[in-house]
């Protein structure tokens, strides 16, 4: 889903073709969904506290469709909002989380800091939730 909204796909289909998006998009599939550099740092696309722990993400079988796996698509398409507790459902269904959920998920796994692709921005990254 990212990465039609965050605008990659039209410019592969404008630049190039459809064909090499979808080679792209077969790549992606592929890749993991999350790291942890040097035992502190946790990296997602998107992360979502309805993804309790790790063993979530570690379960889930490589390639695969993202959309494909039932409701994690859902739970992986949640945003940071610093005005959040915890998390909560606004708008249409849309899940946001705030500076509790990423503390309590860094903290149950021993993590110094969360990174994830909602939280680029021009100046480099956001820093959220004191982390």
């Amino acid at each position: 889903m990212f990465r039609v909204v965050s605008g990659f796909s039209f410019e592969c289909q404008e630049r190039f073709s459809k064909s090499i998006w979808e080679e792209f998009h077969r790549c992606f599939d592929c890749l993991p969904l999350a790291a942890i550099v040097q035992k502190k740092i946790f990296c997602i696309n998107v992360w979502s506290p309805l993804v309790h722990n790790l063993d979530t993400i570690r379960s889930l079988d490589r390639p695969c469709d993202i959309s494909g796996q039932g409701g994690l698509l859902g739970s992986l398409t949640a945003f940071f909002e610093e005005g959040i507790s915890y998390c909560e459902f606004v708008g249409r269904g849309n899940l946001v989380y705030g500076p509790g959920g990423v503390t309590e998920f860094l903290d149950r796994h021993e993590l110094q800091m969360m990174c994830c692709s909602d939280m680029v921005v021009r100046e480099g990254f956001l820093v959220s939730a004191h982390h």
